[in-house]
């Protein structure tokens, strides 16, 4: 880290140095939140409802749910009380 010295003390340079960091801050959070979507989310295979057909001789019975459930307060994710995600960068990661 640099000390204060040795940063500009010209304000439209600053301004420039901190629009800098604050992309690439939003560029890391939005890279997190992909791999974390991609480590931790939904991985059940979805049924093609077109593709049902395939099994006309009635030797597979496939329940098609006719809307997702919705969770029941037991079920919801909770912040913590203390006010810590227990994981994930923002809120949108959780859920």
């Amino acid at each position: 880290m640099a000390s204060a010295a040795t940063y500009p003390t010209d304000v439209k340079t600053l301004h420039f140095m901190l629009d800098e960091q604050r992309q690439l801050i939003e560029s890391l959070k939005a890279n997190l939140h992909r791999l974390l979507k991609w480590q931790f989310g939904p991985k059940s295979e979805h049924i093609n409802v077109d593709q049902l057909g395939l099994f006309v001789d009635g030797s597979v019975v496939i329940e098609v749910p006719a809307s997702a459930p919705t969770p029941s307060a037991a079920t919801r994710v909770r912040p913590p009380a203390n006010g810590v995600e227990p994981f994930g960068c923002c809120a949108t990661c959780l859920g």
